[in-house]
């Protein structure tokens, strides 16, 4: 309809009462003071008929048909026995109500000289031209010879998570039994075929399946799969969906979302809270006919959904891990895909990493990056520090740069490479900060070092890796293997001695212990000055239950908390669970800095 201008709109349903209804002597009165009218013709039956044309520029928006009554009014003044009030978009339900239960006649209906009101929207005008070349051609020149056969099909794959041993279960059994309990489905010739409807106009067919790999639109990487990069076939159920006329216009990702909503309330049993379940569905395909060829053409109508259960509850898996849902009062910080938000009302920031399993290609593209990264430090000095400790090992990382090649072995051997734009300063520093720690540091020879770098050449790399980048994430998402951040500025406007410190890192020292990473012995190990800044900030490793990083930046202190997250809750509802302990982490550590401390 969009090809049709709003001031030719009338012309165009007098070629239609024309030329497909069989109207005749058709008068076009539209203008000032048509009386609500704007079409006067003689139908089929030789009854006097009146028609009134709405035109819309947004197609989404509904007449309320307020002026149906007038048009009931010009019945009588016009002496026409019929009327028919068009839109190119749609009515309201009140509307198509007030219309079909002949609400605008306050007489009996029954009497012959009662005027009848129907109406036709944008549906109902396709279907009247679809096959009518003479209209389609004048009027949409070619452009619009397409007609969408109401059908629609996609799969629905269901597995629970996160016991791999039953990942790609065959659900099949206990659904199929369950549709032969339900009274809205009919298990047809005592097959696998059960033909059921949940929504007036919607009929719905369902059978057992499998899913390939490639049909599923989300980004999809099996977690547990034994050979990466293989096709593997999923279970799955086939819904095909039939739509009937009396729904003029559907959406095919609501009637697919209402399905999986169906079946994960009705089919499914209950989860136990050890487990959650996971519900993928392929894309959403159906068949437009093309009638210049006379042919059917299947195309994607909305792309496939992850969903996720647990508790009773369903809902999309990005609704559930992610803050954006207007109904988590979360903000997001920055427009892109980085996962950082703000709670409303609150003074500190949340973000939300995720474990993720890396795609084979990204496997093997990563593992050339790195044997690529390692070629520019073949011909760099290399040290080496041995017999360190498990204790140590953290206390020797925070050391290091980001940017530095760090390696170790299993036999307490830590090798690395300074990049070469490193100053000598920082070199110095950081081979201090190792020798306070009763370290002797060695230097590589060119011979040992070539046997290093050749076994690295073969390691296995890691298949998983932890991201916020919340644009590329894959499904599942593995919800026991979440880490949520929560991070405050504290502004400080006097400095604070070491003696504050001290306290400081037993603080953080204590509490990371507690949760399950025991550091150092504090009773073994004297903490040299130089070692305060990389004691308090380690972001850049993962250890513990729950990890405490305090940076001091100027006049700044952040206190950043990362806490790994085992329960299957929702994102929101995990934050609200953990923002009791952020603040009171918050105002003990305020609490020991001295009245407007500052760090110099």
């Amino acid at each position: 309809m969009a090809q049709i201008a709003p001031i030719r709109f009338t012309e165009f349903v007098k070629d239609i009462l024309e030329l497909i209804d069989g109207h005749t002597d058709v008068q076009v009165t539209d203008g000032s003071g048509d009386e609500k009218q704007d079409i006067l013709s003689i139908d089929k039956n030789g009854s006097r008929h009146i028609t009134q044309c709405k035109h819309k520029i947004d197609y989404k928006e509904n007449h309320s048909g307020d002026e149906i009554d007038l048009l009931f009014s010009a019945c009588f003044r016009k002496n026409c026995k019929n009327a028919l009030y068009v839109t190119n978009t749609d009515l309201t339900i009140q509307a198509k109500r007030y219309i079909n239960d002949n609400e605008y006649s306050r007489r009996d209906t029954k009497e012959p000289n009662t005027p009848v009101i129907d109406f036709w929207n944008g549906h109902r005008i396709w279907n009247k031209i679809k096959n009518n070349n003479q209209i389609i051609n004048k009027w949409f020149s070619g452009l619009g010879q397409t007609h969408g056969v109401r059908n629609l099909h996609f799969k629905i794959i269901i597995n629970q998570l996160p016991d791999k041993s039953i990942w790609n279960k065959n659900y099949t059994t206990q659904v199929m039994h369950n549709l032969s309990l339900d009274s809205n489905f009919e298990q047809i010739d005592e097959g696998d075929l059960f033909v059921g409807n949940i929504q007036d106009g919607i009929e719905i067919n369902v059978s057992p399946d499998f899913a390939l790999e490639d049909e599923l639109s989300v980004r999809f990487i099996n977690p547990y799969a034994n050979h990466p990069g293989s096709q593997e076939a999923l279970c799955a159920f086939k819904v095909n969906v039939r739509v009937n006329d009396q729904l003029d216009i559907f959406n095919p990702e609501e009637i697919a979302a209402q399905i999986v909503k169906y079946f994960s309330t009705n089919l499914l049993p209950e989860d136990d809270g050890e487990k959650w379940w996971h519900i993928m569905t392929t894309g959403i395909n159906g068949l437009i006919f093309i009638y210049d060829i006379q042919k059917p053409v299947e195309v994607l109508l909305a792309s496939g959904i992850s969903y996720i259960k647990y508790d009773g509850n369903i809902c999309k898996e990005s609704d559930y891990v992610l803050l954006d849902h207007e109904c988590n009062h979360f903000t997001r910080l920055v427009d892109d895909d980085t996962g950082l938000w703000k709670m409303d009302n609150k003074d500190y920031n949340i973000g939300i990493f995720f474990e993720q399993k890396l795609h084979p290609m990204e496997v093997f593209s990563h593992n050339q990056a790195q044997l690529k990264q390692l070629d520019t430090f073949r011909d760099l000095p290399l040290n080496a520090i041995t017999g360190v400790d498990r204790k140590l090992m953290g206390t020797v990382r925070n050391f290091m740069h980001p940017d530095w090649l760090v390696l170790y072995s299993e036999n307490q051997e830590y090798f690395w490479t300074y990049t070469t734009d490193t100053t000598e300063k920082k070199k110095l520093a950081t081979e201090k900060a190792i020798r306070d720690l009763g370290l002797e540091i060695l230097a590589v020879k060119n011979r040992d070092k070539e046997n290093i770098f050749g076994n690295i050449s073969t390691d296995h790399i890691p298949e998983f890796y932890i991201t916020n980048a919340t644009d590329f994430l894959s499904t599942p998402i593995l919800l026991n293997e979440r880490i949520f951040w929560f991070t405050k500025q504290i502004v400080l406007t006097k400095k604070f001695e070491p003696e504050t410190w001290s306290k400081l890192i037993t603080y953080k020292l204590e509490f990371e212990s507690i949760n399950g990473y025991d550091r150092l012995d504090l009773g073994e190990h004297v903490i040299k000055t130089s070692q305060f800044n990389s004691l308090l900030y380690d972001f850049f490793t993962l250890r513990g239950q729950q990890m405490l990083d305090i940076k001091l930046q100027g006049n700044l202190m952040t206190v950043n908390l990362r806490t790994r997250e085992r329960r299957y809750m929702s994102s929101s509802q995990v934050i609200k669970s953990n923002v009791a302990e952020f603040e009171r982490i918050c105002f003990e550590l305020e609490s020991i800095l001295p009245q407007n401390a500052t760090h110099d």
